[in-house]
């Protein structure tokens, strides 16, 4: 009797999921800003690049302000919240801009992505701060 007890008990815990992630961010994602459609596509070289309508920034060489420069995201699902970094480095991989972001996963195809645009300081919660919820349209593995 114990036994079935354990189990009847065991089930319901088995059923939760699990709170870490290995969702894979590379592909194009599109989220609304404002009223503007805008796509954010990370690469699997680590290079990321931002289209909304005719404006495209980013990739392994665009320029910035009359400067060469590139763009590259660092990715970390093993923080809780997960941890996503958009920087803009010179030639000389210099960071000319960063921007420190968080991230959760309603399913793998929906991120919500968070910033806070007022410190260099990480947001640990999506109060607050300005967040973007971006659907994955095309996985480019």
């Amino acid at each position: 009797m114990k036994k079935y007890i354990t189990l009847l008990l065991l089930i319901p815990f088995l059923s939760f999921k699990s709170t870490t992630t290995n969702i894979d961010i590379v592909g194009k994602w599109k989220g609304t800003d404002k009223g503007k459609i805008g796509y954010l596509i990370f690469e699997s070289d680590g290079y990321f690049t931002m289209k909304t309508g005719n404006t495209v920034l980013g990739g392994k060489n665009f320029t910035l302000k009359k400067k060469s420069v590139k763009s590259m995201y660092t990715y970390n699902a093993d923080k809780n919240p997960i941890e996503i970094d958009l920087i803009i480095y010179d030639t000389n991989d210099n960071i000319v801009k960063k921007m420190i972001c968080i991230a959760e996963f309603k399913d793998e195809n929906t991120m919500k992505l968070g910033t806070s645009f007022s410190s260099d300081k990480r947001p640990t919660t999506f109060e607050g701060i300005t967040s973007t919820i971006l659907t994955r349209v095309t996985n480019n593995k």
